[in-house]
């Protein structure tokens, strides 16, 4: 349907379709990343005291399934237009293939691919996004784009302390505590952005105990 000056108008029965296959295939798509990350995850908190960092990327796992979904809905449109409007389903169609024709079909294939390739690199990536604590030492992976990280034995941590607060940018002091690991290098870890200081104390700082470091508390 075109307006007086040759520009098609908006169809709302179109959006609607494409709104509700959007939300709906979201769903699935982002099981399956999580399904990719979660088993990423497993394979590499095997052998580990302590795994810190992956479960606060799961959000990213579920942005990339809202993502692919929205890719995905240009493929499924007919299924869900037919499934609301089966008596405008024929006319939709026609009018669809005239307007998009086979070009759009190619286009959106390779675009869709290029967007499922990237999350599935993000989700490899994001589950690889940690500090792994193994019993002789621990790898610190928090560069993002890195897969292997840094290993360092326990023997050179000089001191863990706590942190009872930090300054943002703007100057401003918060009052959200950490610890942070402090290397005979000089190199310091902060562990604020990778766990909440309740979720890994107990466990963590208590074999930091036993292996004789020194905690500042």
């Amino acid at each position: 349907m075109y307006n007086d000056n040759g520009v098609q108008k908006v169809n709302m029965k179109e959006f609607f379709t494409f709104f509700l296959s959007w939300i709906i295939l979201t769903i699935p798509i982002s099981a399956a990343y999580l399904g990719i990350f979660f088993l990423l995850v497993f394979i590499e908190g095997r052998g580990s005291v302590y795994l810190m960092g992956p479960v606060y990327n799961i959000p990213y796992c579920i942005f990339f399934g809202f993502l692919t979904a929205i890719e995905a809905s240009y493929f499924f449109r007919f299924k869900f237009y037919k499934l609301l409007y089966k008596k405008e389903y024929e006319r939709y169609r026609e009018m669809d293939y005239t307007a998009n024709g086979k070009g759009s079909d190619k286009f959106m294939k390779v675009f869709c691919g290029v967007i499922i390739l990237f999350s599935i690199m993000g989700c490899v990536f994001l589950a690889n996004w940690n500090i792994n604590f193994k019993d002789a030492g621990f790898v610190d992976n928090t560069e993002f784009f890195s897969l292997e990280g840094i290993y360092y034995s326990y023997d050179e941590i000089d001191k863990v302390y706590y942190k009872k607060d930090r300054v943002n940018d703007f100057g401003d002091t918060l009052d959200f505590p950490s610890y942070v690991i402090s290397l005979k290098s000089g190199r310091e870890i902060d562990l604020y952005e990778y766990g909440a200081t309740e979720d890994y104390e107990k466990d963590l700082i208590d074999f930091f105990e036993k292996k004789n470091i020194h905690i500042e508390k």
